[in-house]
């Protein structure tokens, strides 16, 4: 393929086409914002969304204010009536003790009432808005990519299916872009931010399980939104080197660089220090980022180093 190449029409078959692997590919995220909304996602969703001026503001203000923050909007689907007022969550993705906070606002202008930044500093005075439910979001916004709607509305929809057959139906919803629709459908499920691509509808029970159970799904795992990609790399390696699923049986520990473009790593697998570096290269195929692309690009790839 020359690097004037025509677009696929589906950017995510054109990155199953090519071979690109999922791992490391998980968007940077510490604290994720989640709002919900009754209106459809415009392809930029928090900049084009109706909100009173001064709850925009005080959103945008703790976007600027939070390190690796994240602003996502959410919607129920068609098979779920729509309750008075909005949801509000906010998740904290780290990798020790990952947390959510679930607010029920009366109206948007509730917001203001919030510190959000004491809320990502997980303040005490917050607790008594902490949840112990999950929270799974399916990205299908197909304004920003066509291959969103088409690949994230069924998974939302079996998803949805198998959690109302456990009483948990309310836990899922559709959300605004999340990265990567190259990928789609894609999904990420707090407050742990594990961020999954590729996702297949016959697997939505396995998706709620697994995670319910803290173990994770390596077949589509994008990684960690915790860890900045070389991280994800690492971790992507140690699991398939040591067989362990769980989520919290690997804890990052350290990260130096020890050359161009390459990192010595450390996780901690059930307590005992485990080291692999890594390299980043740039992929010898040219991939699609958007379905509307009229050029290929070069994306990164990770590679043990020996």
């Amino acid at each position: 393929m020359s690097e004037s190449s025509t677009a696929p029409i589906l950017c995510a078959e054109m990155s199953m086409q090519v071979g690109e692997p999922l791992m490391a590919t998980a968007s940077r995220v510490d604290v994720w914002f989640v709002l919900e909304t009754d209106q459809v996602f415009g392809v930029e969703a928090f900049a084009e969304v109706q909100l009173p001026d001064a709850v925009r503001a005080h959103l945008a203000a703790a976007l600027k204010a939070v390190p690796q923050s994240r602003m996502q909007l959410i919607r129920v689907g068609k098979e779920r009536p729509k309750t008075p007022g909005y949801s509000f969550f906010v998740a904290l993705g780290r990798d020790v003790d990952p947390l959510l906070y679930k607010f029920q606002l009366a109206d948007y202008e509730d917001l203001l009432k919030i510190d959000l930044t004491k809320v990502a500093a997980g303040d005490p005075q917050y607790a008594a808005n902490l949840s112990d439910e999950p929270l799974y979001l399916i990205c299908a916004n197909g304004k920003r990519d066509r291959c969103c709607a088409r690949s994230g509305l069924p998974i939302y929809e079996a998803m949805s299916t198998y959690l109302a057959s456990i009483g948990l139906q309310h836990t899922v919803w559709t959300t605004s872009h999340i990265g990567g629709h190259r990928f789609a459908g894609t999904g990420v499920f707090l407050p742990a931010g594990i961020c999954y691509g590729r996702m297949d509808p016959s697997a939505a029970a396995e998706f709620v399980e697994s995670y319910r159970q803290g173990q994770l799904l390596a077949k589509y795992l994008r990684g960690r939104g915790a860890y900045p990609e070389h991280v994800q790399a690492a971790e992507h390696f140690i699991r398939q080197q040591t067989g362990f699923t769980g989520i919290d049986t690997l804890r990052f520990v350290s990260s130096e660089a020890v050359g161009e473009k390459q990192w010595r790593i450390v996780f901690a697998v059930h307590g005992t220090p485990h080291t692999v570096t890594v390299r980043e290269t740039q992929s010898e195929f040219l991939t699609f980022k958007n379905s509307t692309d009229t050029s290929g690009v070069r994306v990164p790839q990770f590679s043990l180093v020996d």
